[in-house]
């Protein structure tokens, strides 16, 4: 709403109507992952029993960062901060005791 010089923001602005898509994005996004990784169920299953405490954590920091955060860069960073590291899985694997011949 302007008045000569002066601009003050209204409730019905759209500054702000990014926050409930965003919000519930971020709570969908861990969700889906983890559908798409019930297919990987058989080789690795830890991967999906730890993924779904993590996905619910991420849900829930995302949610809260959709809300809260003062843009979606701000809010896409928090949320990204809030997952734990994969393993690596280019480290080499040992099998048995690992002592030399």
């Amino acid at each position: 709403m302007g008045f000569g010089g002066d601009e003050q923001e209204t409730w019905a602005s759209p500054v702000d109507d990014w926050r409930w898509p965003l919000a519930f994005g971020l709570i969908l996004l861990p969700l889906g992952a983890r559908v798409l990784g019930l297919g990987r169920w058989q080789r690795h299953r830890w991967l999906v029993i730890a993924g779904v405490p993590t996905g619910a954590l991420v849900g829930c920091v995302g949610c809260v960062a959709g809300m809260e955060a003062s843009d979606v860069p701000n809010a896409l960073l928090v949320t990204a901060a809030s997952a734990p590291l994969p393993p690596r899985p280019w480290a080499p694997r040992t099998r048995g005791g690992g002592g030399g011949a």
